[in-house]
């Protein structure tokens, strides 16, 4: 129950665009509720704990070495991830951090097992959008505006269909990028 607490302060906090005060304490924190034989009571719990610890690192921390750790944890087991929403929000954190790095085949291995899970028409919105968002950050490289400001115009009107708005400033960012690169500004 105190690695899922922690998750929700830690999710509340990044999802709310805040900065948390103290990374080193809160990575100090979840250190102390993380098991000693690295076993979680569920596949579930452990999940949770690995996206708040990756979204947390990435954002502000990316070069810390338990990226690096949870990563390797976390990569072979992706595909027995059954909630989709969780599983977006991993391989997005994931793919983010590997277009950062120039580690573009980890990026395009990432979004492959998303396009093969969630183009479904009952794939919640939350989950495509995810895989929209690392579709959009895995096309920059490619350098095709015209490509990506489609991609993103997708994702800004199944945002609005939806009725779901957390990543909206994200994306919303993406499109102002977009046009940079255009000179469309």
């Amino acid at each position: 129950a105190l690695m899922l607490a922690w998750c929700g302060v830690t999710d509340a906090s990044f999802f709310a665009g805040g900065q948390l005060a103290d990374v080193d304490a809160r990575l100090a924190e979840i250190q102390q509720f993380l098991p000693e034989d690295e076993v979680f009571q569920s596949f579930e719990v452990e999940l949770r704990v690995t996206g708040s610890i990756l979204s947390l690192l990435l954002w502000q921390r990316p070069q810390h070495p338990w990226f690096a750790i949870w990563r390797q944890r976390v990569l072979p087991r992706l595909a027995d991830i059954s909630d989709l929403v969780l599983l977006g929000r991993i391989a997005l954190d994931l793919i983010q951090h590997a277009v950062w790095t120039g580690d573009y085949t980890l990026a395009k291995s990432m979004l492959a097992l998303l396009r093969e899970r969630m183009t479904s028409d009952s794939t919640p919105p939350l989950a495509k959008l995810h895989y929209m968002l690392g579709d959009i950050m895995l096309s920059y490289p490619q350098g095709e505006p015209v490509k990506i400001l489609a991609k993103v115009n997708a994702a800004m009107e199944l945002a609005e269909r939806s009725g779901i708005h957390i990543l909206t400033p994200w994306i919303a960012g993406q499109l102002v990028l977009t046009h940079l690169l255009m000179f469309d500004l």
